[in-house]
């Protein structure tokens, strides 16, 4: 062997070796939230709704869905409603292949109660030392609460499609820490030094957050899809959410609110480019408790009358600020755009989104405990009035009465404190070069599908 060949042979093995060295990817494929954590520890309270376009990877404590099973495969309420027994169903294991515990699930209800809106009015006996382990599938936890209907407030809140109330399990570590937290999701949890990546079919999924929404194989969010998302199949929820508009009742006279709310409809009714959008004129629609087909809300707005002054509106999801840029573009108007949740003060309005579910706005229960919300309503007692009385009737399970819904409408239509925009279908993106598809289940939870269930909506 000549030198020339020598030299060739050990940069051919450096090459090998210096690739051997390469730490190859986790994973496969991703799924992209744009947040900037994803934060699966479920000790503390959901005030970002992006959460739970990760959240409903999760496996619920009860399903409602047939085609799934929940983490429990039996439950029972005591005759007064203040005692859950559940039974775990068989063959639980966390990420790591060690067995799920009936105490593991316990303490996921009772430390996580605190953190949601639900924990306001249920409290557990005893805390952690009031868990009862009866055997090596079922616990027990005594309640206590003023609510009425506290069966049915926590099994909707223990069940599939919960929202703001989700319960979720996880292997039990430090309270503060969510690095690396096992998690029992809908698939399987490969370990992958602190990421969280689910085996999909075969294909090792990334949930991830906002450094990877650059062309992300799977994502809800329109910002992270190129321009026209050619290469995207479209699945849209058959589960909508409601857009809403809170003014600032105390910073702007009766007038100003009239035109921002009415300005803010004209933007979401005819944005460019969006799916799964349509304009409403009242907060409840045909069929829905509450409906009165005499009641709409005023519509049109003159946009020289906006361009008088500078607005500050907080917005929730990404889509929002998207729609309120392109028209006030299109009007010529100042807008400083907020991205909630803040601590920033002294916002004109801000707009939220919550989920229907079963023909109800569920934020109406805890929308008083949203941030911010009192410090707008400062100027609309009988809003405020009607939010407690609905909070009061848990109206996250039990259909309020439509005469307490009418007088609600009534009420913030009167003082201007809260309008209903739109109605949005959540949106799902997919590449068409995957195997499956990010998809949802007739109740809008997300899930992962095969390929010939993923065909374009749209």
């Amino acid at each position: 062997m000549n030198l020339i060949d020598f030299a060739v042979l050990a940069i051919l093995a450096f090459a090998i070796d210096a690739q051997a060295g390469v730490a190859k990817p986790e994973w496969d494929a991703t799924y992209c939230i744009p947040i900037p954590k994803v934060d699966f520890n479920p000790y503390r309270e959901i005030k970002d709704g992006k959460d739970l376009s990760y959240l409903l990877l999760l496996k619920s404590f009860i399903s409602t869905d047939p085609s799934e099973p929940g983490i429990l495969d039996a439950y029972e309420f005591s005759p007064d409603g203040k005692q859950l027994t559940g039974r775990m169903a068989a063959g639980l294991t966390w990420g790591d292949g060690s067995a799920v515990t009936p105490g593991d699930l316990a303490r996921s209800i009772v430390l996580a109660l605190p953190f949601r809106a639900l924990g306001k009015r249920v409290q557990v006996v005893g805390g952690l030392a009031g868990i009862e382990i009866l055997d090596d599938r079922r616990f027990r936890i005594k309640l206590e609460s003023k609510v009425l209907n506290l069966t049915g407030v926590l099994r909707e809140a223990l069940s599939t499609n919960s929202r703001q109330n989700r319960f979720w399990a996880v292997k039990i570590g430090p309270a503060t820490s969510s690095a690396g937290v096992q998690v029992l999701a809908r698939f399987p949890q490969v370990a992958a030094s602190g990421k969280t990546v689910l085996n999909v079919m075969g294909t090792r999924v990334l949930i991830d957050g906002i450094d990877r929404c650059n062309r992300p194989d799977f994502t809800l969010y329109t910002e992270a899809v190129p321009s026209g998302g050619q290469d995207y199949l479209v699945r849209q929820s058959p589960v909508q959410a409601a857009l809403t508009i809170q003014p600032n009742t105390l910073k702007l006279d009766r007038d100003e609110r009239d035109r921002l709310i009415r300005w803010c409809r004209l933007a979401f009714a005819s944005p460019p480019g969006l799916r799964g959008m349509s304009v409403v004129d009242r907060f409840f629609l045909s069929g829905e408790s509450g409906f009165l087909a005499a009641r709409k809300w005023p519509t049109g707005v003159e946009a020289g009358k906006m361009r008088t002054r500078r607005w500050k509106i907080g917005f929730e999801a990404p889509l929002m600020k998207t729609v309120l840029e392109s028209r006030a573009q299109l009007d010529d108007l100042k807008l400083d755009l907020i991205a909630l949740p803040t601590d920033e003060r002294g916002m004109d309005a801000q707009v939220l989104v919550s989920t229907m579910q079963g023909g109800r706005h569920v934020v109406l229960q805890d929308l008083l405990e949203w941030p911010h919300v009192l410090d707008l309503m400062g100027g609309a007692p009988l809003t405020v009035q009607s939010l407690k009385a609905i909070a009061d009737q848990s109206a996250s399970t039990v259909p309020i009465d439509a005469q307490t819904l009418a007088v609600f409408e009534e009420r913030a239509m009167a003082e201007g404190s809260l309008a209903p925009l739109a109605r949005k279908a959540s949106v799902a993106y997919s590449k068409k070069s995957r195997p499956f598809c990010l998809n949802w289940t007739s109740r809008g939870e997300l899930t992962f599908t095969e390929k010939k269930f993923c065909a374009a909506t749209e």
